[in-house]
């Protein structure tokens, strides 16, 4: 997309967050997923990086209206321990400096607790109803054109990008990718929907509900990601746990017509597989299939030899703080949150990074929030093969997990405490106190 297009789309922003913030922050989300790169010169760039300065101009001028006053103590942390790492690294083992990589997880933390505290939840469901869409047109258009790899890659694909620039060089789209640029952040958005669209669906049963979840089930398959053909079933194997153990009504799925919807996951995936030998991407589903099966997808990451064997090796030598965002060896991080987190700060790091995603997941389960329950830990599971955090996908993802524990303020009862409740006001009915 040309400079003056993406110029365009940065005011329209401005503009939409100036009238209202809710539409302005409503804008942001929407652009970050479905803009096409920006021209500057011969940079190419997405829409979050000068999206960034709009996201900021349009919250200091809706100062007030903040949501969620709680600030996020673990990623300023987080900051304060990349910036001295990056500094000692480059003083002291003269490593290279990679500017791009420590300002684009500066970004992030600074657009996770901007949305985190003046976003809605209803916001980032309405953005997530029409990201969904438009990815799914998206990868029809991809499947069907024979030269979509190249206005895909003409239209979202950049220097850095991955599978992308990978299938363009290979001259087929072997793998749908929609809007996204890389097959980890595309699952794993699709999951975060799925389960957005499962939460209205049990509580409102609309059919618009029900229709996003088997999209965004439809768009995950297409990616081919092994990440989401194992998330999926998790999600919901959580969903249903979580359902039962607190005996919510409205979530409770095993009921009349919900039991359709529970047995249309499993049977879609096997009805896909099945069907994949007349699939264009039918080579790259049974390939990543088969390396769930026979569990080589874990050696292949973090085995001998593996795409993260040299940023650990990197690590093991700077245990305490890591290397900040410099690089030693011409080492590849591997794709995975756990492997940046050490390779950049070490075990402070780490720690602080787990720290703060067990912090939600506990915190929602404390509050009973389901969706927040498994989102958060989706996170933290999927954080092994991809970067959960410092990503577009992942700063949305936990703004919304924030915004969801800090909007439930009720302490939904147990089983147990309910059973107990009805006990005490029978024997109140039974025995009235006299005044």
């Amino acid at each position: 997309m040309s400079m003056y297009l993406g110029v365009l789309l940065l005011v329209v922003n401005l503009l939409a967050g100036t009238k209202k913030l809710q539409w302005g922050l409503f804008c942001y989300i929407v652009l970050i997923f479905v803009s096409p790169t920006i021209e500057f010169g011969t940079m190419r760039v997405s829409y979050d990086l000068p999206g960034i300065m709009v996201l900021f101009l349009i919250v200091l001028f809706h100062s007030k209206e903040i949501v969620n006053k709680k600030i996020n103590v673990f990623m300023l942390l987080f900051c304060m321990v990349l910036s001295a790492s990056t500094f000692i690294s480059i003083v002291f083992y003269g490593g290279s400096a990679n500017i791009i990589s420590f300002l684009g997880q500066v970004r992030c933390v600074l657009a996770l607790m901007l949305l985190a505290s003046y976003c809605e939840t209803d916001t980032i469901k309405r953005a997530i109803y029409v990201i969904v869409p438009a990815n799914a047109f998206i990868m029809v258009c991809q499947y069907i054109s024979r030269t979509s790899h190249i206005w895909s890659y003409q239209l979202w694909g950049k220097e850095t990008t991955g599978a992308l620039k990978e299938l363009y060089e290979l001259g087929s789209m072997e793998r749908l990718l929609g809007s996204f640029n890389n097959v980890f952040p595309a699952g794993y958005f699709m999951l975060f929907a799925c389960i957005v669209a499962l939460d209205n669906y049990c509580v409102r049963h609309y059919r618009r509900d029900f229709s996003i979840m088997i999209l965004a089930l439809g768009c995950g398959i297409m990616t081919t990601g092994k990440t989401f053909m194992m998330g999926a079933p998790l999600a919901l194997i959580m969903w249903l746990t979580a359902a039962h153990w607190w005996r919510r009504k409205e979530y409770y799925l095993v009921k009349r017509r919900n039991m359709i919807m529970i047995f249309s996951i499993p049977l879609g995936f096997l009805a896909v597989l099945i069907l994949s030998s007349y699939l264009k991407i039918g080579g790259q589903l049974r390939y990543y299939a088969g390396t769930i099966l026979d569990g080589t997808f874990l050696q292949g990451r973090f085995g001998e030899g593996g795409v993260a064997d040299e940023a650990l090796n990197v690590f093991k030598q700077h245990f305490l703080m890591g290397v900040g965002s410099t690089v030693l060896e011409g080492e590849f991080l591997g794709d995975s949150q756990y492997v940046l987190a050490l390779h950049d700060t070490g075990i402070v790091g780490a720690i602080i990074t787990a720290t703060y995603l067990l912090h939600q997941f506990v915190t929602a389960y404390q509050k009973k929030v389901i969706t927040a329950v498994v989102l958060a830990a989706l996170t933290i599971f999927m954080g092994i093969a991809g970067i959960t955090l410092f990503d577009n996908v992942g700063i949305v993802l936990m703004a919304f997990v924030e915004l969801c524990i800090c909007q439930t303020n009720q302490r939904f009862p147990t089983a147990r405490n309910r059973r107990l409740l009805h006990k005490n006001e029978a024997m109140n009915n039974k025995c009235p106190i006299s005044t």
